[in-house]
């Protein structure tokens, strides 16, 4: 059975079968498998022919695994750096757990020997995806450390279906419990803000439906850089990556005479059991003061369900605002195992020393890291 499947680069002639198998793994709606693929592969900033390697059964396409270029940036004075996103991890069920993945990868891994990125990154391997890269000489630099706050109401709720599940119920059908906890259509209290206020929420901090590239990309250039390793935010970047069809995305600003701060919310969209989780993708500011009129905004005057980011790489002074506002670590089942986590893996080893080491970091030291959700794929 293991030589029924042949492993071959993407080709145009491939994309239909490659968007009904994106069906298993990302949505099961044709249109929106579409326009993902355009977005993602076909009108990235950094490359335009897709980087994806299929498995083929006869003419069928089975399996695949995309790689996404992207632009890192470490040191002082930053040095950039090219790395290969690991995504899109695909197998038809009825093709799985016959070792099909390992070897996609396999192929993969010995093929970008000729790209001219030297580094592999990936910040949203599930558990399985997570053991198949670990086998193939990934590595992890450690958890991402997910922490969340949690609506009163949404815990009232939570709390009242566990113990009368099917009582309450009868009472009350499960979409107007969704609507009570505010776990169906998490934006929308934000979005009468922006319509009957302006987006005002305060003096200085205002919502919006679109994101300020110019004045964010240069807000990020104006502060100070410590060095760590992370994603180039430009103009070119943030106009790709904000044009996300799989998610929603709100935008917290605080503006003086320039824009001084911003807080990136972000939501699935089409999400088939919506629970009202929204995430913080990236949270930029001038000073402590800015970080909290932007996080504090988020919290009184959006109605969320739960807001969640990552505190792996964050200060201790944010990672203090966030536990004064009542964030505490979620997704215990997840973070047990070890995920989400950032995985690494040099694409040819003689480009990286020994110890793994960048511009005079280790790869493997998460103090070496500056990570954001919006840095993921999935962000």
């Amino acid at each position: 059975m293991r030589d029924s499947e042949e492993i071959v680069r993407y080709g145009p002639e491939f994309r239909d079968q490659v968007l009904r198998l994106l069906v298993h793994g990302l949505s099961p709606d044709a249109s929106l498998n579409d326009a993902y693929m355009r977005w993602k592969h076909e009108r990235n900033p950094y490359r335009r022919d897709p980087l994806i390697f299929l498995a083929r059964r006869g003419r069928e396409v089975v399996g695949m695994r995309t790689f996404l270029p992207t632009e890192w940036q470490t040191g002082s004075p930053p040095e950039t750096f090219g790395a290969l996103y690991a995504d899109d991890f695909v197998i038809a069920p009825e093709h799985r757990n016959r070792g099909l993945a390992p070897r996609i990868m396999e192929t993969a891994m010995r093929e970008l020997r000729d790209e001219p990125e030297r580094l592999a990154i990936n910040l949203s391997a599930g558990p399985v995806t997570l053991l198949i890269s670990l086998a193939g000489g990934w590595k992890s630099a450690g958890p991402v450390r997910p922490v969340g706050h949690r609506s009163h109401r949404a815990l009232a709720f939570g709390l009242a279906a566990g113990l009368g599940r099917r009582l309450l119920r009868r009472a009350y059908p499960a979409r107007l419990m969704a609507a009570a906890a505010g776990t169906l259509a998490p934006f929308s209290r934000l979005d009468r803000a922006i319509s009957r206020r302006g987006g005002r929420l305060g003096p200085n901090v205002v919502a919006r439906r679109e994101p300020r590239i110019e004045a964010m990309s240069d807000l990020v250039a104006r502060l100070p850089f410590d060095g760590r390793i992370r994603h180039v935010r430009d103009a070119r970047y943030l106009s790709w990556r904000f044009r996300n069809p799989t998610r929603d995305y709100r935008f917290l600003f605080w503006e003086g005479e320039r824009l001084e701060g911003y807080l990136v919310l972000a939501t699935p969209l089409a999400d088939p059991r919506p629970t009202g989780r929204v995430n913080i993708v990236d949270w930029e500011a001038r000073d402590d003061s800015v970080r909290a009129d932007l996080l504090r905004a988020a919290l009184t005057d959006s109605g969320f369900s739960e807001l969640v980011t990552w505190t792996a790489t964050l200060g201790p002074d944010p990672r203090r605002l966030l536990r004064e506002n009542g964030f505490e670590p979620v997704d215990a089942h997840r973070t047990a195992r070890g995920i989400p986590c950032i995985l690494v893996r040099p694409i040819r080893q003689e480009q990286l020393r020994e110890d793994w080491m960048v511009s005079g970091r280790r790869l493997l030291d998460m103090a070496n890291w500056d990570l954001r959700m919006i840095y993921s794929m999935h962000g």
